[in-house]
């Protein structure tokens, strides 16, 4: 119930979780498979026509207060995933983050890790949300924004994840 993995699961949907290991994953959380193809987090990179620029302008608006005139792709952006965003905010207000992990044979090493590349990805565009609500006035609405790219980091940085090169692995024996 005090879980943030799980509605964090909901907002990023299946695909953040690798599929060799979904399964079990959303079964050790009590979940039900998440659907396919629902109201999820879509990154800046899959939904941009020119990537690149789309990321040095998230990276500019980031920076000032902007209006979505200044970069309407982002804004476009933005409004596609103010439903994921919205709930990723109402995540954090949740005290715990966890997830478990889940290997793909008997070794502890060789657990699965999910796609943390999303969660940095919102986290910009909650920043980039910020800056545009700040420029139409809504400061409520940019102090949330901020507060819950605070408190996700917070939640996230619970995962104890042990990451070691394989070249390290062979060094001390494993």
């Amino acid at each position: 119930a005090n879980n943030a993995a799980i509605p964090t699961l909901k907002a990023f949907g299946p695909d953040f979780i690798p599929e060799s290991v979904r399964a079990e994953t959303l079964k050790r959380l009590g979940l039900p498979s998440l659907p396919e193809g629902g109201a999820y987090f879509v990154p800046l990179a899959k939904a941009a026509k020119e990537p690149n620029q789309a990321a040095d302008d998230r990276e500019k608006a980031i920076r000032r207060v902007w209006q979505a005139k200044d970069f309407p792709e982002l804004a476009a952006w933005l409004q596609a995933n103010d439903k994921p965003l919205t709930a990723l905010v109402e995540a954090t207000s949740l005290p715990r983050f966890y997830l478990p992990s889940v290997s793909t044979n008997d070794l502890v090493f060789g657990a699965v890790l999910p796609n943390y590349r999303c969660v940095r990805d919102a986290v910009r565009g909650l920043c980039a949300r910020a800056t545009l609500r700040f420029g139409k006035g809504d400061f409520q609405g940019a102090r949330a924004d901020l507060l819950a790219v605070h408190r996700l980091a917070r939640l996230v940085a619970q995962e104890e994840l042990l990451i070691i090169p394989l070249w390290e692995m062979e060094r001390v024996g494993f």
